[in-house]
Order: structure tokens, then C-alpha cells, then sequence
């Protein structure tokens, strides 16, 4: 698989920003923990959360070989004319795009998006462009192939049964990216409950604080937390 990308890149002289990985990545809003810091015999121990752990929305992360990272790409769930659509305009932080599906996933109107508003832009000028894949549903889709093959680019398949070696968007992209957003968000909310006068430490916990609720982690403050 490797020699096989490698030997196409070099036969059609493909240059390292236009050899592109990319994979969806689902981001739950908040990210609940099962464990947290307490004072050693306590009885009970509580631990609070923002939100349901169920909300979440679809992250596109594409980035070239040469270290190129084209803009972030976000799927909300919701309708195409719902409240969510109709303020991303006014949420999305600048060099990010988004838009919404009835399931927060990719379907062909939000293939043919991403192909316009991101792709296109970014390969103009070149028919010498590769786009390098996880082997999933979304990505055989013929909606998925005929849009990348519309422009001239070639496809590369990774099955799934490869190991990190051939994966190192996993290992070197998605992996950080999880975990740093995890820890964006558990900073804002010791941070807000210190804010309103509980006491908190990390992972999340906290006591309780008389007449006062914390603020939920909101859509623009996630947003906030994926372009860091």
C-alpha cells in the first residue's frame, strides 16, 4: 500500500501540498468522565456535567503531506434552514467552514459543499492531485468518487485492517486533536465553575454553589475549542 502510493506520487510528480489525507471525525460536545480527584474518605463524590453526552457534530480534517492544513470543515445536526444553519454565518470562527445534515454526517449536498468551497479552491490551476482516504462508506459512495474524480483527483483507499505504520493521520492527527479538544473543554469548565464561586479541580468535579448553575459548553465555544 505504501510502495504503491509512493510509486504513484513519483510517476505523476505529484508535489507534497496536493497529496492530501483527510477522514471525518465525530466530536462529542462534552465529553464525560467516569473518575475524578476527591478528598481520600469521602462517602459520596459528585461529578457534573455540562451537557448530554450524545450531542455532537462531524469534524473534517485534510491535511497535506508537506504539513499544509486546509480549513476546517464542520457538520452540525440539524436542518438546512433550522436555527443552526441559520446562524452559522455569525458562529463559525473565521478560516473554518460548516453546515448542517439532518444526521450531522456527510450525504451529497454536503459532499458537494466541501468539493466546492474547499477542494476545488485549493487544487485549482493542477489536474496532478491525490486524496488519501480511509476505507469506509462515505468515502465509495459514487456521490464521494464521481465529486473527487470530477476535478481530476486520484483516490487512494486505506483498508481498515492496516496498521499505524500506514496511518499515521491516526496517529500524528486524530489522536492529539482528541485530546487536546478534551482538554480545552475541561479547562473552560473548571474555569466557569471557579467563575461562579464553587470549587473545582480536574477531571470535573465540583461542590455545589447555592442559586447558581454553571454555563453549558455552547456551539460557539466548542467551535472556539476545534480551531485551537
Amino acid at each position: 500500500m505504501v510502495q504503491s502510493a509512493t510509486t504513484m506520487i513519483r510517476m505523476n510528480s505529484i508535489e507534497g501540498n496536493l497529496f492530501v489525507n483527510m477522514d471525518e471525525i465525530a466530536v462529542y460536545f462534552d465529553t464525560h468522565h467516569n473518575y475524578t480527584i476527591n478528598e481520600k474518605g469521602a462517602k459520596t463524590v459528585s461529578v457534573r456535567h455540562g451537557c448530554s453526552n450524545n450531542k455532537r457534530c462531524t469534524v473534517w480534517i485534510t491535511v497535506a503531506a508537506n504539513g499544509t492544513k486546509l480549513p476546517l470543515f464542520v457538520i452540525f445536526k440539524g436542518a438546512s434552514n433550522g436555527p443552526i444553519a441559520n446562524s452559522l454565518q455569525d458562529i463559525m470562527p473565521a478560516g473554518m467552514y460548516g453546515c448542517t445534515q439532518a444526521k450531522g454526517w456527510m450525504d451529497n449536498r454536503v459532499i458537494q459543499l466541501w468539493k466546492e468551497i474547499e477542494w476545488r479552491p485549493y487544487i485549482e490551476g493542477t489536474n496532478k492531485s491525490a486524496l488519501l482516504l480511509y476505507q469506509m462508506e462515505s468515502h465509495i459512495h459514487p456521490s464521494f468518487i464521481d465529486a473527487v474524480d470530477s476535478l481530476g483527483t486520484q483516490m487512494i483507499q486505506i483498508p481498515n485492517s492496516f496498521t499505524s505504520v500506514s496511518q499515521p493521520y491516526d496517529v500524528g492527527i486524530v489522536k492529539p486533536f482528541k485530546t487536546r479538544l478534551v482538554e480545552l473543554c475541561q479547562e473552560w469548565k473548571v474555569a466557569e465553575y471557579k467563575r461562579i464561586g464553587g470549587t473545582c479541580t480536574w477531571p470535573y468535579t465540583s461542590a455545589a454553589v447555592a442559586g447558581q448553575d454553571p454555563a453549558r459548553v455552547s456551539i460557539q465555544h466548542h467551535l472556539e475549542f476545534v480551531q485551537k
